[in-house]
This record gives structure tokens, C-alpha cells and sequence, in this order.
């Protein structure tokens, strides 16, 4: 948790572009959440042109982020969402107007991951800590990009 469905066009983003757009909306969630960054899941699904609408027409360029967080205060929710446009939007060389972003609260009670359910927002130390060495180690790997 978090995790970011990130929509764009079929081919209207280079390889180099989505490692941009995945690593400005890790990096924007951590600054403003302070969540670590193993937290952080984006996925990129291209869809083509034929089968995405915005008022019933053909939507074009516009990249929308839905992301899948843990409940914030609006106020939070809004910076979050600010900053996460912005970085999209460099990552991407897009009109941030065309940079749509939809949060999504779900309680920290309801979420699982590493086997263990997730602990409210600014007590990840701790709860990372508490994790077996097991699960510490498969993080230290997912940080050094082995994934194993």
C-alpha cells in the first residue's frame, strides 16, 4: 500500500517516461505521506485510443492516476494529489491540466501486505521493525530492484 493505477494512451509514453512517471509518483507519495518507499506499487496500463471516453468522445492524452491510499485529512489528500500531478506531469513533458489524479481511502486495518496488516499513518517504523527477517530481507531486495 499505497497502489497507483496510472491510464495513458496506447504509445503516447516512452519506456524512459513511465520509469519517470513511476519513480516522481513513489518519491512525491513518500515526501508528502513520509511512508517508505517499498510501500509504493504503480502500475502502468496503456490503453488504446478506441477504448477510452471522456464525454462520451474519444478522451486523447489525458493520464489519469487512481491511487489506492491510506485514509488522510482532505487537506493531505489535496498537497498529495498536487504533488503527484506535478511530478507526472514533468515526468511525462504533459499540460498538467491533462493530469488527472483520483484518491481512494481505504483504513489501514483493511489492508495486508508482507503478511501482516498495515499499521496507521507515522507508525511504519515500528511496524517495519516488527516484521520477521524473513520479510525484512525480501524488502532490502525489492529496494535494490532484485525483487526476489
Amino acid at each position: 500500500m499505497p497502489s497507483y493505477q496510472v491510464f495513458a494512451r496506447k504509445g503516447s509514453l516512452s519506456d524512459k517516461q513511465k520509469e519517470k512517471l513511476a519513480s516522481a509518483i513513489t518519491e512525491g507519495h513518500c515526501k508528502v505521506t513520509g511512508a517508505p518507499d517499498y510501500y509504493v506499487q504503480v502500475i502502468i496500463q496503456e490503453v488504446p485510443e478506441e477504448n477510452r471516453y471522456i464525454c462520451g468522445k474519444k478522451a486523447g492524452d489525458v493520464i489519469w492516476i487512481r491511487g489506492d491510499v491510506r485514509c488522510r485529512t482532505p487537506e493531505e489528500n489535496r498537497k498529495l494529489m498536487e504533488t503527484l500531478m506535478a511530478g507526472a506531469a514533468e515526468a511525462c513533458g504533459c499540460d498538467p491540466d491533462w493530469v488527472w489524479c483520483d484518491l481512494c481511502g481505504i483504513q489501514a486495518t483493511d489492508i495486508l501486505k508482507f503478511g501482516t496488516v498495515f499499521p496507521p499513518a507515522g507508525q511504519e517504523k515500528a511496524w517495519q521493525e516488527a516484521l520477521p527477517e524473513r520479510v525484512r530481507e525480501k524488502i532490502r531486495c525489492l529496494r535494490e530492484g532484485s525483487g526476489d
